[in-house]
């Protein structure tokens, strides 16, 4: 991952949190990700993702992947 000097967590975190944060979930709703919910459960598929697994989202901004998970894989936690 490329490095930026300069930016650091607090910089990220306020985007996020911030007027471009609020316009991306606005715009492509929680789940961010190309292809939207057909391509997450394809994904979670090919993943061999199913009922009563455990996982960590990183870099999962608001958790929307994982809550996707949770909800429509009947992902543990």
């Amino acid at each position: 991952m490329k490095s930026i000097k300069g930016i650091g967590l607090p910089d990220v975190q306020a985007v996020y949190s911030g007027p471009e944060g609020a316009l991306w979930e606005l715009i492509m709703g929680e789940q961010i990700h190309i292809g939207g919910f057909v391509s997450s459960m394809d994904l979670a598929g090919k993943a061999g993702i199913g009922s009563g697994m455990k996982g960590v989202d990183f870099c999962c901004c608001n958790g929307a992947g994982m809550r996707f998970l949770v909800r429509f894989q009947e992902v543990a936690q």
